[in-house]
């Protein structure tokens, strides 16, 4: 262990005497012994920092993946089906199994209609919103009759409420975000 000690001090002693500065040469090998453990302890929190930081982009970037592919149910997640329209129209609404029976293939028609609506590439932005508005107001009509007065007051608030936030894919408002007309 001393040999090693008396081998460091010679090695000081010879830049020194070397050195044009033998003050500042001193002075340096100092700062080096002193700042030598700190900066190994530097490189290695450094690497637990960027290993901690990739695992989150990764953790981060699945979850994005995750929700863009649509991987999340609910709204906002591109338009619903129609079994998911006539679930919320159900808890919504309270409907009875006959109404059900009777709203869904009406749902799946418009679901159908507006998706072909949608890869119609030969109508312009503003025609396929307007064809997208006639036909929801036709499923309106359709729906409307199946339900007793009290949901179809419950159903009008809630196409009013949709129509206001923009949510008219599916949901109930026209192109223009008005709430839909109703034709007694």
């Amino acid at each position: 262990m001393y040999s090693s000690l008396y081998k460091k001090f010679d090695e000081v002693v010879i830049l020194m005497a070397t050195s044009g500065s033998p003050g500042w040469t001193l002075t340096l090998y100092m700062v080096a012994l002193v700042f030598h453990p700190l900066i190994k302890e530097f490189r290695t929190m450094k690497q637990v920092l960027l290993r901690s930081a990739l695992a989150l982009a990764v953790v981060f970037g699945g979850a994005t993946a995750y929700a863009q592919v649509g991987g999340g149910q609910g709204y906002g997640h591109g338009p619903m089906s129609a079994d998911q329209r006539l679930q919320m129209l159900t808890q919504q609404l309270n409907l009875t199994s006959d109404q059900q029976a009777q709203i869904k293939p009406i749902l799946e028609n418009e679901s159908q209609q507006m998706q072909s609506l949608r890869s119609d590439t030969s109508l312009s932005q503003q025609d396929r919103m307007s064809k997208m508005g006639e036909l929801r107001e036709s499923t309106h009509s359709q729906i409307k009759p199946i339900l007793t007065p009290d949901q179809q007051t419950k159903w009008q608030q809630m196409m009013e409420r949709h129509g206001r936030r923009g949510m008219g894919a599916g949901a109930g408002a026209t192109p223009q975000g008005t709430p839909p007309q109703s034709q007694e």
